[in-house]
């Protein structure tokens, strides 16, 4: 990965994290779940788990601690 994807995962995390939170807080709001929100529910998850495979490739927090690898 260059210099200018180093932090890639970490974004990627933040923002797929950010949708989850924005889909969890809404149906709480709204008090009823549709199609869309499950959608763009997966789809947060799904950009995390991305996120962390980023994370892992690049020996990056948290996978860094796990491996016992200092950055």
């Amino acid at each position: 990965m260059s210099k200018q994807n180093k932090y890639l995962g970490y974004v990627a995390g933040l923002l797929g994290g950010s949708m989850i939170v924005w889909i969890v807080v809404q149906v709480l709001i709204i008090k009823t779940v549709v199609f869309l929100h499950v959608l763009f529910f997966t789809i947060g998850a799904i950009q995390g788990l991305i996120s962390l495979f980023f994370l892992y490739k690049e020996g990056l927090f948290p996978w860094n601690l796990i491996k016992g690898k200092k950055v």
